[in-house]
């Protein structure tokens, strides 16, 4: 069932032409496992365009989950929550449409869980198109992070701002 409403959600968000001005400020790496990938190069560029280049040194394993959240700013904090968690194993979030995941971390469906090897992009562009019209003007974080249990094997953020 939740399952559905989130299939659901995601269409909308992704179906749904935005007017809105999206401007990446910055990227960063909060932690990575060494065990499993090496340090991730990930920075921001020409405002919308999101450069990742990382290897994976051992296989995630198959019980990787991947979770997403997009916070809002208040008061310079990243606290405001926008209604975007989304938790779920790692093949699973592949098959909901998450294309753009697929293209940010250069790894598909079929190679997933990611086998060793350098993967990554050269100019990841996240659409401003993916957004709806009313989504508030605010600064935003994005937190990306793959978890077995309670071990992390890598987060990723990016810092943008939605006008």
């Amino acid at each position: 069932m939740i399952i559905n409403v989130l299939i659901i959600l995601v269409a909308q968000l992704v179906s749904v032409q935005g007017g809105i001005q999206m401007t990446f400020k910055y990227a960063e790496v909060p932690s990575y496992n060494k065990e499993y990938v090496t340090e991730p190069d990930m920075y921001i560029y020409d405002g919308d365009k999101v450069f990742l280049n990382y290897s994976v040194i051992k296989q995630f394993p198959p019980t990787t989950e991947e979770h997403y959240v997009i916070l809002g700013a208040s008061m310079g904090e990243y606290v405001v929550e926008t209604g975007f968690d989304l938790q779920l194993p790692l093949c699973e979030f592949l098959d909901l449409g998450m294309g753009y995941f697929s293209d940010l971390l250069g790894f598909d469906q079929d190679n997933c869980p990611p086998k060793p090897g350098v993967y990554g992009n050269e100019a990841h562009v996240f659409a401003a198109n993916d957004f709806t019209d009313n989504f508030p003007t605010n600064e935003y974080k994005s937190f990306l992070e793959f978890k077995n249990n309670s071990e992390v094997i890598m987060a990723l953020c990016t810092f943008l701002d939605i006008q």
